[in-house]
């Protein structure tokens, strides 16, 4: 499972013509509501982040480290 591309969170249900099969947004095209896991987790590193008390200087550079560990946590959960 790729889980940076992924959707964070549970995608509603369209059922077909018929009322009999459903699917989700995932499983018919790549367009899904909400953050990819990926987005998710950056932000909720972001946020962690944010609580500590010296400050951010450089808020590019915050936010690229954010998204980059983010990226490796969940790289490591596919394994």
């Amino acid at each position: 499972m790729d889980n940076l591309k992924r959707p964070a969170q549970a995608q509603p249900i369209a059922f077909s013509g018929d009322n009999i099969n459903a699917q989700t947004a995932w499983g018919v095209h790549e367009d899904f509501a909400g953050f990819t896991k990926l987005e998710m987790a950056s932000l909720m590193i972001a946020q962690g982040d944010l609580s500590r008390e010296d400050g951010i200087v450089d808020k590019n550079a915050w936010a690229k480290k954010c998204v980059e560990f983010a990226k490796a946590v969940l790289e490591e959960f596919n394994k």
